[in-house]
């Protein structure tokens, strides 16, 4: 599956990435190669936000979470 990060008027940190690459590669089973995902990170109001959206075979999984850190919203 192809992965593409996206920061929204902030900097993330590499290991910030390489921690989203490596729990979120559990997806791999579910999708085929075909599919991409778009990880887009954000931080409205203070908190961390992630957003995830996924296509694969003409379908859209979107998903999004708010928490303290973007470990935790990643989880």
């Amino acid at each position: 599956m192809k992965m593409n990060f996206t920061a929204r008027q902030m900097k993330v940190y590499d290991s910030v990435i390489q921690t989203a690459e490596k729990k979120l590669a559990k997806f791999d089973k579910f999708f085929g190669d075909e599919a991409e995902m778009d990880i887009t990170f954000s931080m409205p109001n203070g908190l961390e936000m992630v957003e995830i959206t996924i296509r694969s075979q003409g379908m859209v999984f979107r998903a999004e979470e708010a928490a303290e850190t973007f470990a935790n919203a990643i989880d």
